[in-house]
């Protein structure tokens, strides 16, 4: 056993073992620093992805609470009872930018890259790029979202609308939503 630790050990101090040694470990520290510049790029990329879909949903919501503003402040509104007006805004917000631009509430995409997807779309993408701890406070949003139909959204006041609307937006998760 001895002789083959000092077998070892000469080879290892030989011209050929140093060099095989000098490279296994010059290998070794290339693939670990490529390894972590590409993790690094990834994750760059996705907080980039994640802070524009947070923009463009922030801008169509916007888009939709001013429209909402616009038709409340109008004479003799009443937030108890179901608005045609505000059921076409939320409608509108609802579907694709590109499918709006004709409509009495249009809803238009801050990227050109989003305009084809429904809001829906863009919440989905977001819960998939998000954490763990982020993704369960914005889980709800799209669940409830998905469930506004016409239907659904005909039977229901402002009052309530907008209380669904609170509830989904102006929660922890949002709360940067006037930084962009």
């Amino acid at each position: 056993m001895e002789n083959k630790k000092s077998r070892i050990m000469k080879f290892l101090n030989s011209n050929l073992g140093l060099w095989l040694l000098s490279t296994v470990a010059v290998g070794f520290f290339s693939f670990s620093y490529t390894e972590l510049s590409a993790r690094s790029a990834e994750q760059e990329r996705k907080s980039a992805q994640v802070t524009r879909l947070k923009i463009e949903i922030a801008q169509r919501v916007a888009q939709y609470v001013g429209q909402v503003k616009e038709t409340v402040q109008a004479k003799g509104f009443d937030p108890d009872i179901p608005n045609e007006n505000i059921v076409m805004a939320t409608l509108s917000l609802l579907k694709p930018p590109s499918s709006t631009k004709d409509a009495k509430h249009p809803i238009y995409a801050a990227f050109d890259e989003y305009k084809d997807r429904p809001v829906v779309s863009l919440l989905v993408e977001l819960d998939v790029l998000l954490e763990k701890e982020d993704r369960m406070r914005l889980t709800p949003s799209v669940d409830q979202l998905s469930s506004f139909t016409p239907g659904v959204l005909a039977k229901m006041s402002t009052k309530e609308i907008d209380g669904k609307f609170k509830e989904m937006f102006v929660t922890e998760f949002w709360k940067d939503i006037d930084d962009y």
